[in-house]
């Protein structure tokens, strides 16, 4: 058998397109179409034919190609058949156009020689000992292949590419009806599904070239290379044709686009080259002729990456590949664990200031971030709160505002960690003595000693009510041993009870619950009318819990 078409008279009036090249390397060549058994009335020995397509970027002449499927040895092309870059054959067993369905085919071969099992079988193009295409269908693959007069077609974003081909569901059934069946030999196919559908969420769609819509690290944009997390072994994650491309050094200056080279073409360009101002990424970093002018070590390109400052504080800033997983000043457990100056992006905040890049130290209150983590050194003694001093941090600064958004109030002693609002100062009762600090910053030192108020007892001594009577008028009438005065709504003797011994409605607890006049600590006479008292309204609370009157 050989060529149907004679191209005698094409090329001797182009002289140009008598010859062609050899294919040389997998993907040159990739089945397209194959019809693998068509139905009545259509017999398997008239109606079997397959498609392939030339994606060499050169016109290739197929002489000496090998087809083949897993039952038979297949045939070789044994005189020059020429197929342009980009353009489609047709190669089948019957080339009447009355009994194979309507199809014209460029090449005929004998069923005997090649035939293709619709259950399981695999179908392969070979040229000089290198496989240029193959596909494989049947339940070994999931890819069931029924007896039918519609062919099996891959879609557009998968037909130039070998890999891409050889997954399942890049094949589908054709729906273009042509003559007495459904295919479109000699021309390209339709897309297996909506060709904008963007199944995988990767930002690619079948029509953008995306060769695997169920993976989305494979598409365009991705580093094709042989090891997680560049893809997978022997695929092709940037659907290019070429299978793990990214995993070696094309242009040969020891980086590969896996371990970080931006144009794998250009030798000038690495991670370890210098980085100029020509409008390039010389140094693959991701940023254009970002050069470090004030000699810090630092450029103000910004990757993401975090740098541990101090790998002895404890904080965690990122992973091992400088990614901020822990660096997360949102998150309240961080932040209030967080050491300022512990980390800090890897980029300089101000590249015409050698004192400020990551990790530099820092000079407390002076509203600049030196060293790159986002915050002014504001809390020098590490107690949680930001200093007095400190009130134009830059954004976002040490927080004045809490993660409901209430105000955090300021430390009155940033030098003393024992200073804080809110802080101790210390319990008499329990041995505690003044240490001349304003521990809880409300303004008073040593308070729980002090008598502020000059009535004889400070607060550790049971004064219920002790400060600047300047401030407080009620302070100096309010401590222990004091008369009571009914009527004036205060615990003048401090003994928890207001209004204690008077008229009864009008008495009430300060401590223990509140309501009816509780029973203040009594002696002698005075206990037994205590007593009486308390048992006379605790009658009269019950009466009127009943509804009665006393």
């Amino acid at each position: 058998m050989g060529p149907l078409f004679a191209l005698a008279a094409i090329l001797g009036a182009h002289p140009a397109l008598a010859t062609g090249l050899e294919p040389s390397t997998a993907g040159d060549l990739t089945i397209t179409e194959f019809m693998a058994q068509p139905a009545s009335p259509i017999a398997d020995y008239q109606g079997e034919w397959f498609e392939i397509r030339n994606n060499s970027g050169r016109r290739l002449d197929l002489t000496g190609v090998r087809f083949s499927t897993d039952s038979l040895a297949g045939f070789s092309i044994d005189t020059s058949l020429y197929i342009d870059d980009g353009e489609y054959l047709v190669l089948g067993v019957n080339s009447d156009t009355a009994t194979n369905g309507g199809v014209t085919l460029d090449y005929e071969y004998a069923f005997a020689d090649l035939r293709m099992e619709h259950t399981d079988d695999t179908l392969t193009i070979e040229y000089g000992g290198v496989t240029l295409d193959t596909v494989t269908w049947g339940s070994a693959v999931g890819w069931s292949v029924p007896a039918t007069n519609e062919t099996q077609q891959v879609g557009p974003n998968a037909e130039s590419l070998e890999w891409a081909n050889d997954l399942p569901h890049n094949w589908c059934d054709s729906r273009e009806f042509f003559g007495g069946i459904y295919a479109t030999p000699g021309e390209q196919n339709e897309y297996c599904g909506a060709g904008s559908a963007d199944t995988d969420g990767d930002g690619f769609t079948l029509a953008a070239g995306d060769c695997d819509d169920t993976d989305a690290y494979v598409n365009a944009d991705s580093i094709d290379g042989n090891r997680d997390p560049y893809g997978n072994p022997n695929d092709d994650a940037n659907c290019d044709g070429i299978r793990d491309d990214g995993a070696s050094d094309d242009d040969l200056d020891g980086y590969t686009e896996q371990s970080g080279d931006c144009d794998d073409a250009d030798p000038s360009r690495s991670p370890s080259a210098i980085e100029t101002e020509n409008n390039v990424d010389d140094d693959c970093n991701g940023c254009i002729d970002d050069i470090d002018r004030d000699e810090d070590s630092f450029t103000d390109c910004d990757t993401g990456t975090v740098i541990d400052c101090d790998e002895d504080d404890g904080v965690e800033c990122s992973d091992a590949t400088g990614v901020p997983v822990d660096f997360d000043l949102t998150d309240p457990d961080f932040f209030e664990a967080y050491i300022e100056g512990s980390c800090a992006y890897e980029v300089d905040p101000d590249e015409s200031d050698p004192t400020r890049h990551a990790c530099a130290a820092e000079i407390p209150y002076d509203g600049i971030d030196q060293s790159g983590d986002g915050y002014d050194a504001c809390d020098l003694d590490r107690d949680g709160f930001a200093a007095e001093e400190c009130l134009n941090s830059p954004d976002p600064g040490w927080r004045v505002l809490d993660f409901d958004d209430v105000e955090i109030p300021r430390d009155c002693d940033d030098a003393n960690a024992n200073v804080f609002p809110g802080g101790d100062e210390g319990d008499p009762d329990a041995g505690g003595i003044p240490d001349g600090e304003d521990n809880d910053c409300n303004g008073v030192v040593d308070d729980p000693y002090l008598d502020l108020d000059g009535d004889g007892f400070t607060e550790g001594e049971g004064d219920c009510r002790d400060a600047d009577p300047e401030l407080d008028p009620l302070a100096a009438i309010m401590s222990p041993g004091k008369p009571e005065v009914c009527g004036d709504g205060i615990d003048n003797d401090c003994n928890g009870l207001i209004d204690d011994l008077c008229d009864l409605r009008t008495a009430t607890a300060t401590l223990g619950g509140g309501g009816a006049c509780g029973i203040a600590p009594l002696t002698g006479g005075l206990a037994a009318l205590g007593v009486a008292l308390l048992a006379l309204a605790r009658r009269r609370r019950s009466i009127a819990d009943a509804g009665g009157s006393v």
